[in-house]
């Protein structure tokens, strides 16, 4: 084999080399404030609404602080804290009919795929009336990248049964209630403008 021929063959593997690992490459995802059109920066403030709807008439609400963890990747990451109390209320009445939501979504990570897990440290406490109270620590929901994208997840999350604080009788194993979630840069912004970067 020639010298010319030698080189031929490895300028042609190594262009396909470069090329395979071009389309295996993986879109990032940027977090962006809406107000300012600027991308999010790592360690800046951010801040969580986080809604459960044990039925459709009946929100419960909780709201934390924290900060972006990471920005322009495959999965960007935020934690948060738990900022105080949490309050459930139906719409129709503007009353709690029994329902109660404690604990607190320590850790989210948006994927560039549209999935997003959560995580709750040590875990969340869902409570139906009869005292049947179920426990809550990772779930999975979605969210738009194509119309008018934002950092808003949505899902529906199972909780199993937390017999140590159960006292009611014939409560479920397991109960689904749907949920959504807004993370914003700060407590006076929209949700976070969502941008995927092949």
């Amino acid at each position: 084999m020639t010298r010319r021929a030698t080189f031929a063959g490895l300028l042609s593997t190594l262009i396909f080399a470069v090329s395979t690992g071009s389309a295996l490459a993986v879109p990032k995802l940027w977090l962006t404030r809406p107000s300012t059109a600027t991308r999010g920066v790592v360690g800046e403030e951010a801040v969580n609404n986080f809604v459960m709807e044990p039925k459709p008439e009946i929100q419960c609400r909780m709201a934390s602080q924290g900060e972006l963890l990471g920005n322009g990747k495959a999965a960007d990451a935020l934690s948060f804290s738990h900022l105080g109390g949490s309050s459930c209320e139906e719409s129709a009445t503007n009353s709690n009919p029994g329902y109660l939501l404690q604990g607190n979504v320590s850790h989210i990570v948006l994927k560039s795929d549209g999935t997003a897990q959560l995580k709750a440290s040590p875990k969340i406490l869902l409570g139906e009336p009869g005292w049947c109270v179920y426990e809550l620590k990772k779930f999975e929901g979605v969210f738009s990248l194509t119309f008018s994208p934002r950092a808003i997840i949505v899902g529906r999350a199972t909780a199993n049964l937390n017999k140590r604080f159960t006292l009611g009788a014939g409560c479920a194993e397991t109960q689904s209630w749907e949920f959504n979630d807004a993370v914003r840069a700060n407590s006076n912004e929209n949700p976070y403008a969502l941008e995927v970067v092949s």
